[in-house]
């Protein structure tokens, strides 16, 4: 509901299985307003990577955060939302990856009965906590390979095993 209808498409959910969803939370002709600390595009890129966790597997989710954190890298202005900031977001690429990762826990069964009743009281500091939120956010392509080199670099890899080990230590994935 938050993202795009046709995500769903992606995600493996047709969109009559959401349409009767979306016409209770259309408010006049916009849908909820959600945000995680004050930003609306955190929720649409946790809830699109949770979705595509769920219905197609975490390989999927995980590369499409990453491909759209360097389209953002190479664009002046955002393909995706106007007043989104361009430029490479670590920030954005841990909201990604907190939704795919609460997802992954959610589908398990060993885990989804913990995980539910974590999510019924979650605040966005749980669901993003704040030290992955003042990650470097508007990297340019030049300056992400000049820090980073690119997604097989292991500069790269370390910086997102930080983001995973964050999440991994937080509120709502601890021991799920």
């Amino acid at each position: 509901m938050l993202v795009d209808e046709r995500a769903g498409d992606l995600a493996g959910t047709a969109r009559a299985d959401t349409a009767a969803c979306r016409s209770r939370a259309k408010l006049g002709s916009h849908g909820p307003i959600a945000t995680i600390r004050g930003r609306s595009d955190w929720p649409m890129h946790w809830a699109l990577s949770a979705a595509l966790a769920a219905g197609t597997g975490s390989h999927l989710a995980e590369a499409m955060g990453e491909w759209k954190e360097l389209a953002d890298s190479l664009a002046k202005q955002s393909e995706f939302a106007i007043g989104d900031p361009t430029g490479f977001s670590f920030a954005d690429l841990a909201a990604d990856r907190s939704g795919y990762q609460v997802a992954q826990a959610a589908v398990r069964p060993e885990t989804a009965m913990a995980l539910a009743n974590r999510l019924r009281s979650v605040t966005s500091e749980a669901l993003l906590p704040t030290d992955l939120t003042n990650r470097e956010d508007g990297i340019s392509n030049a300056e992400f390979v000049r820090r980073y080199g690119g997604l097989a670099d292991p500069r790269f890899h370390a910086r997102v095993a930080q983001i995973d080990a964050t999440l991994r230590e937080g509120e709502v994935l601890r021991n799920p």
